[in-house]
């Protein structure tokens, strides 16, 4: 296992299993084939709801594999994210995500309704952990 692949495992132990931003349910990428076919998902779908690692500073902005840097996010949620340009600050972002889903999009109907028969009908109403929050800003001062 890379060591990206176990910082991620970390952050989704740690926000449990919940996307940083949006708060719903993810799938561990290693059961990605049982939910899509439990599911009768194609394999596109149900991978944007697979957990990443999703870097709260961008490598390209000189973020590393730290755990501190570290978070699971959806895939969908993750690559949404990083086509913004610049990409939003992540409490932004979350904040941008959590309202959308209020207003009852960003996730196709066929994947809302999947996670809800799969985690249960609770399942898709997003959770704000402790673990959630991080405060990126102040991090990222504290290291320069």
């Amino acid at each position: 296992m890379s060591k990206l692949s176990k910082l991620r495992q970390v952050a989704f132990e740690r926000q449990c299993g919940r996307c940083f931003y949006c708060g719903l349910p993810m799938i561990p990428p290693e059961a990605l084939d049982q939910f899509a076919t439990k599911l009768s998902l194609s394999s596109k779908l149900a991978r944007g709801v697979a957990a990443t690692a999703e870097h709260l500073h961008a490598q390209c902005d000189g973020g590393r594999d730290t755990a501190a840097n570290i978070a699971a996010a959806h895939r969908l949620c993750n690559e949404r994210r990083h086509h913004l340009r610049p990409a939003p600050d992540p409490a932004r972002y979350a904040a941008m995500v959590r309202l959308q889903i209020a207003q009852g999009g960003w996730l196709k109907k066929t994947v809302r309704q999947g996670l809800s028969v799969h985690f249960g009908p609770r399942s898709f109403e997003p959770v704000r952990h402790a673990a959630l929050h991080i405060d990126h800003d102040r991090r990222r001062q504290g290291s320069k």
